[in-house]
């Protein structure tokens, strides 16, 4: 992928390459608003995998936000946001 040009790149790809040159910096905290919003279920379980290994290595928090309940059955906590208040 090193050599492509983003528009060489599928819409997944340049997703997965945004959210992996975020991780590369190894910030404290990442936010991933809907980051698997666009990807089959088996690439967002990849994904998904990814993001918990780099949790555990790294000790950063992932804060994903979106609506798919397969993600927040993976959750350590869930904040649901009804209306104007988080419950």
């Amino acid at each position: 992928m090193l050599d492509r040009t983003p528009d060489r790149l599928s819409g997944g790809q340049r997703h997965r390459i945004a959210l992996a040159r975020a991780l590369a910096a190894v910030p404290a905290a990442v936010v991933c608003d809907e980051t698997l919003a666009s990807l089959d279920h088996a690439t967002a379980r990849l994904v998904l995998d990814a993001l918990d290994a780099w949790r555990r290595a790294t000790g950063s928090a992932v804060l994903l936000i979106t609506h798919q309940d397969e993600v927040t059955a993976r959750a350590d906590r869930v904040l649901t946001l009804s209306g104007e208040r988080l419950e």
